[in-house]
């Protein structure tokens, strides 16, 4: 599959989505939402199987093997920026937190770290310029 198929697949998800959101008997119940989703997917190279639901509405999605080769192919012969899907968006603001100084240090205090840091570096690989910023609670 192509980026920009891959970009025209998931516009068309979020475009269903929200239409399916603003319909009056749309339902409210998660695993009922969930069913709808599973229902209303395209058919794609990328996915091994369709998805099956779990507990109150997880989603459960297999990746193809064969789709994940082929990518991970491309990726050996052409270098691990094939890997990288390109963005519309030039400049994206990512908000994270840091730890707050005036408590006692633990590691749930990073986690929120880790992930705003791990999401700027992924956005940065995929050619965006990131603009990191990082809030500290006040001790007050």
């Amino acid at each position: 599959m192509t980026a920009l198929h891959s970009s025209l697949v998931v516009k068309h998800l979020r475009n269903w989505f929200l239409q399916f959101l603003l319909q009056p008997d749309a339902p409210k119940n998660p695993r009922a939402v969930a069913e709808t989703i599973v229902a209303a997917l395209p058919s794609t190279e990328y996915l091994a199987d369709t998805p099956t639901l779990a507990g109150p509405g997880f989603i459960n999605a297999k990746i193809s093997s064969q789709w994940m080769g082929a990518r991970i192919q491309n990726m050996l012969r052409n270098g691990i920026k094939t890997w990288a899907p390109r963005l519309n968006r030039k400049r994206v603001v990512i908000d994270f937190s840091s730890p707050n100084v005036a408590k006692e240090m633990h590691v749930g205090h990073l986690r929120s770290t880790i992930i705003g840091d791990t999401l700027s570096r992924t956005l940065e690989f995929c050619g965006a310029d990131v603009l990191r910023l990082n809030h500290v609670v006040s001790a007050c």
